[in-house]
């Protein structure tokens, strides 16, 4: 159908990245109630002002990214879990990455001076989600703007031993030798005052990236010195241009038993020039469900793994005995991850399984592969 999807992960080895991944959940956690919090808050702002009649594109457009960070991190964090490639392409520019980490500490931090620098050679990229490294830029400098007395500095250069090295420094107490390396423990707070929430995460989220970080003196500014090597991919950075889904014409059948979702994917199909078909619950029988996908005859069909009474499995097992074409046009979504059962049966089916939240992008790209099997 797809490629081939990868296996489930060997049980030791998935219960090692459980168990990491536990004992920073707390600051993952923290994170994303930051994240949410600040979306409540932004789509409160924005119903007032439409209520006064006023159109709040500036706060929408705020919701709108606050909610993509949100997505992007969730998909990002179960995708490590899931042992999934690293995405094509030609990498994250750090700079970049560290522009927009430094944006979002100037707006939430006490007020301090945060200055960046960077002697890396153009085009230089690093591999893996860029959502990884910005979190861990973001929590180094949160953790940088309790103890700093005024400043921040981030650089960015090449190391001695090719690696992109990444740091934050500030000007405050500092941490003393014997801490420097208890602090990324999970609850570990240093001995001038604490460097605690966040830096657990961030051994954690560079893990993810085939780096390492460390703490050491500050060398500029007297402080506490934080940095993350990365591995570095030379060569000239060139962005992958966004195209139009290649959707015109295509029947799909979204069956999912939360009535959000399917809105939400049929005004996204139906803007790609689709033809949407609802199928909400309830699914009475299998005979139903079979003249229902007869009298559709979808291109394509996207499946939630959690349909209420049923699975999505089983759905795709229904139609591999009596419609066979069309359990080859199926595509999974799921909010679940590895250990859930029902996550490692899609994964057997060999059909595409896509996390919840998903990418719009992603979901496209997946369902033009699909429906053109038709």
């Amino acid at each position: 159908m797809t490629g081939p999807q990868p296996a489930p992960p060997d049980r030791a080895a998935q219960e090692d990245k459980l168990g990491r991944l536990g004992q920073v959940a707390g600051e993952l956690v923290h994170d994303m109630a930051d994240l949410v919090a600040a979306l409540d808050g932004r789509l409160r702002l924005a119903l007032g002002e439409a209520r006064l009649g006023r159109t709040p594109v500036t706060e929408m457009e705020r919701a709108v990214a606050g909610s993509a960070e949100l997505g992007s991190m969730i998909r990002d964090v179960l995708a490590a879990l899931r042992g999934a490639a690293e995405p094509a392409g030609p990498g994250m520019q750090p700079e970049a990455v560290a522009e927009r980490a430094i944006r979002r500490a100037l707006e939430v931090s006490r007020p301090v001076e945060i200055r960046m620098t960077s002697t890396l050679a153009p085009g230089t990229t690093v591999p893996g989600r860029s959502s990884f490294l910005y979190r861990a830029l973001g929590n180094l400098l949160a953790n940088a703007g309790r103890h700093a007395a005024s400043r921040i500095l981030v650089t960015l250069e090449h190391s001695p031993d090719g690696t992109v090295l990444a740091a934050v420094e500030d000007d405050g107490p500092g941490v003393p030798p014997g801490a420097r390396e208890a602090v990324f423990r999970p609850l570990v707070h240093g001995g001038s005052g604490g460097t605690g929430l966040g830096l657990s995460s961030v051994a954690w989220s560079v893990e993810q990236l085939g780096g390492r970080v460390r703490c050491t003196a500050g060398t500029r500014l007297g402080g506490a010195r934080f940095e993350l090597h990365l591995p570095a991919r030379a060569g000239a950075a060139s962005a992958i241009p966004e195209r139009a889904c290649e959707l015109a014409g295509k029947r799909v059948m979204v069956m999912d038993d939360n009535p959000d979702v399917r809105r939400v994917l049929g005004r996204f199909l139906s803007r790609a020039g689709a033809e949407f078909v609802e199928a909400g619950p309830p699914w009475n029988s299998d005979e139903a469900l079979v003249e229902t996908m007869i009298r559709a005859m979808p291109d394509a069909v996207v499946l939630d793994l959690n349909l209420g009474a049923r699975t999505g499995v089983e759905v795709w097992s229904l139609l591999r005995d009596r419609l066979p074409p069309l359990a080859d046009r199926v595509l999974f979504l799921s909010g679940a991850g590895p250990g859930d059962a029902v996550y490692e049966e899609a994964l057997r089916t060999g059909a595409r399984v896509l996390p919840k939240p998903f990418d719009f992008g992603e979901v496209g790209a997946a369902l033009e592969e699909v429906a053109h099997r038709s």
